[in-house]
């Protein structure tokens, strides 16, 4: 909620917004998993479920950490401090070619 009520501050828009609502969804799924460990709920779509929502989870937060270390990393190469060289969609995309691959 303060990422969104915040959205265009300095300190938050340094941060990239996208990403740490990316990383706050992957944590939803990682929750979410919680509930499919639970004895009552055994079944074979909980054993599905939980397989999907731990490795979605993954993607999400540590995808979306990998994409942004890519992006200082490029930026750090090419030199450029306004960091402009690479897009937030560009960072978007490799964290949905990671999902998929997952």
């Amino acid at each position: 909620i303060y990422v969104l009520k915040y959205w265009n501050d300095p300190f938050i828009v340094a941060t990239t917004p996208s990403f740490l609502i990316l990383i706050v969804i992957g944590s939803f799924f990682a929750y979410a998993s919680v509930f499919t460990f639970m004895p009552s709920l055994i079944s074979t779509t909980s054993c599905y479920l939980k397989v999907w929502l731990i490795g979605t989870a993954f993607i999400f937060m540590f995808g979306t950490l990998f994409s942004k270390a890519l992006k200082y990393n490029i930026i750090k190469k090419y030199g450029s401090p306004s960091g402009n060289i690479i897009s937030n969609r560009y960072i978007l995309l490799v964290t949905s070619m990671l999902s998929g691959i997952e």
